[in-house]
Parts: C-alpha cells; sequence; structure tokens
C-alpha cells in the first residue's frame, strides 16, 4: 500500500493545490550549532521545514549536513516543504548562528 498525504484541495477555479495537514503533535525540535545534528527517524514522506537562523540541511539515512555542495539552504523563518522517504532523517547545520529547526510531518491516511 502506498502512503498518501491527508490533504484538502484549495485554490482558485483554474489550479487545485493540495494542502496537506500538518502533524504538529509529532514534530521534532533539532538544535544546531556549527557542529552537524540529525532528527529521530521521520515518518512521513512530507515535512514541513522551520528554522530560527540560517542553516544548511540534507536529507537521508545517515546524513550530515555541510556548508557545502549536497546540502540546501534554508533561510530564517522561511517554511518550506520537503519530500523525503518515510524513514528518514534530517540533519542541520548553522550558517553561523546557532538555532533551532522544526520538522512538521504531514499526515498520511492510517496514521495517528
Amino acid at each position: 500500500m502506498s502512503e498518501r498525504i491527508i490533504s484538502a484541495v484549495s485554490g482558485d477555479q483554474h489550479v487545485p493545490v493540495q494542502a496537506p495537514e500538518w502533524d504538529y503533535a509529532n514534530g521534532q525540535k533539532v538544535a544546531f550549532t556549527a557542529i552537524a545534528a540529525a532528527s529521530a527517524v521521520i515518518n512521513s514522506p512530507l515535512v514541513r521545514l522551520i528554522s530560527t537562523q540560517d542553516c544548511f540541511y540534507t536529507v537521508g539515512d545517515n546524513p550530515t549536513a555541510a556548508n557545502a555542495a549536497g546540502s540546501a539552504p534554508l533561510s530564517q523563518m522561511q517554511n518550506w516543504a520537503e519530500t523525503i522517504t518515510t524513514g528518514q532523517k534530517i540533519s542541520v547545520i548553522s550558517n553561523g548562528v546557532d538555532g533551532d529547526l522544526f520538522i512538521v510531518p504531514a499526515k498520511t491516511e492510517g496514521g495517528a
């Protein structure tokens, strides 16, 4: 059985847009510094990322973020939706100022 995101359809009369239902109760907060920190395993194929400071992140089974190719920049207080493979983790590292990365999974059918 494939996973499907529970979502509402919204948008104007021409282009419907998927609007995920976010699972704030099962979100994670990852404190980051100049040393990469990783989240716990994420059990959703879609996450919302919000960082309190500019940072770099990467996704994988055992990821290590860096200020280099292979990691993506994330601006402070930007809401970003990222698709991942269920069971992966997100690693994050500072871009000069320590902060926190909030990772909010989307709800999936049959989930909590």
